[in-house]
């Protein structure tokens, strides 16, 4: 608990100048404040003060007073600050409005009292709540669509990835080279192959080799989309041996539906801004989805929505963003069940840029660029370490210790 400090109030015949006065008077008469008669005010800011010893020119710092500009005629306003531990209160006033010295101390203490009280009647109704379990693959997940701002700024960074894109590429250049395996990128809802052609030509130029989906524009889930698309994936199968699936947004979801019918074809997955969870509340466009497909679409695409809560049994990695302005970055954050080969990577970007966006592109090569046989979570190294940080994931008891997600050092 806190300990709150009690200042007797200092009173001080404090005189300004002339012009200060003059100053004074004219603001309170013109400002729109004065059209309000208050009692008092009281300002809290909710932000705690310094928890270790400060210094000023090399002096150890005991005690720290706020106070208030004043004015003639302004009624007492009263200041809280922390420090150390301990909440100062300190009351600026004019004198004809200065509450009594000797009592207002004791009825602000009483005050404090009551607040307390009600502050720890509340925190045990909280406690007696019912605890929420984790959330396990299967069950809703309380997430919901991302800030309007972000969506709203979305169309105007992308051009900003675009240009950042050309700019990095001798940095991208520098990344893992790949093995030549076929990478199939799928778009995302409402986009084409064109959104995906600028990720195909830099991983081309680390040594793959790529393909579209050939599909036109993704509308949405519906039976031909789904056949079409198995059967190109075991047409490169075919020709080209296992290959690897990047998919952004709702391509994220068809290429992990791909991997869990085909995990003998699919050497890694990996996803740009895709949902896992709670779909149908996590994006920002759902509205549209279902405009283009109808209400019906649940029908056709039900199964594949409950199934992609479930990671793909390969080698799968999630890169999402937390100013993601489509799809909310709690429902991208993936969850292990089932499969210790999967991770969370966290960039910072847009969604619809995700597929030009230098860190996302270096991922994409960092992750393609390993092993078949030989999956490690992906840890920042050299000049990653200015970009990335890397914590622990979420887990579950069945495969604790196995899955990691990295982040860059942007706070929530």
């Amino acid at each position: 608990m806190r300990i709150f400090t009690f200042m007797r109030p200092l009173y001080t015949q404090y005189r300004p100048f002339a012009l200060a006065t003059l100053a004074s008077r004219f603001a309170a008469q013109n400002s729109p404040a004065s059209r309000f008669v208050s009692h008092s005010n009281l300002m809290i800011a909710n932000v705690p003060g310094p928890q270790v010893p400060i210094y000023f020119a090399g002096a150890k710092a005991l005690l720290t007073i706020a106070s208030s500009p004043f004015f003639q005629g302004n009624k007492p306003v009263i200041n809280v600050q922390s420090c150390l531990g301990q909440m100062t209160f300190c009351t600026t006033s004019c004198p004809d409005s200065m509450p009594n010295v000797n009592t207002f101390p004791d009825c602000l203490e009483e005050e404090l009292d009551a607040l307390l009280t009600a502050v720890a009647g509340s925190r045990a109704r909280k406690s007696e709540a019912p605890i929420k379990t984790p959330y396990q693959p299967g069950s809703k997940m309380p997430v919901k669509p991302p800030s309007k701002k972000f969506l709203m700024l979305e169309f105007a960074r992308t051009p900003w990835e675009v240009g950042i894109h050309y700019l990095a590429r001798p940095i991208l250049s520098r990344a893992p080279k790949g093995d030549g395996h076929m990478v199939m990128a799928i778009p995302g809802f409402m986009a084409n192959d064109l959104t995906t052609k600028a990720m195909r030509s830099y991983l081309n130029r680390c040594g793959y080799q790529t393909s579209g989906w050939k599909q036109g524009t993704n509308y949405g889930y519906s039976d031909k989309v789904g056949a079409d698309l198995e059967g190109r994936v075991c047409r490169l199968f075919k020709k080209h041996g296992k290959i690897s699936l990047v998919g952004q947004s709702l391509g994220g979801v068809y290429a992990c539906e791909l991997a869990r019918m085909y995990p003998h074809m699919v050497r890694f997955v990996i996803t740009l801004g895709s949902p896992y969870a709670d779909i149908e509340n996590a994006s920002n466009v759902m509205w549209l989805y279902k405009r283009i497909n109808g209400e019906d679409y649940s029908e056709k695409f039900d199964h594949q929505l409950q199934r992609c809560q479930i990671p793909p049994p390969v080698p799968t990695t999630s890169v999402y963003s937390k100013t993601d302005g489509v799809v909310s970055w709690r429902s991208s954050d993936i969850d292990q069940h089932g499969n210790g080969q999967c991770e969370s990577v966290e960039i910072l970007g847009s969604h619809i840029g995700m597929s030009f966006n230098p860190h996302s592109l270096w991922v994409i090569a960092n992750r393609l660029a390993q092993a078949e046989d030989d999956w490690q979570p992906f840890e920042p190294a050299g000049h990653e370490k200015y970009f990335y940080r890397s914590r622990a994931g979420v887990q579950n008891s069945e495969n604790q210790g196995k899955h990691g997600r990295y982040e860059m050092s942007n706070d929530d």
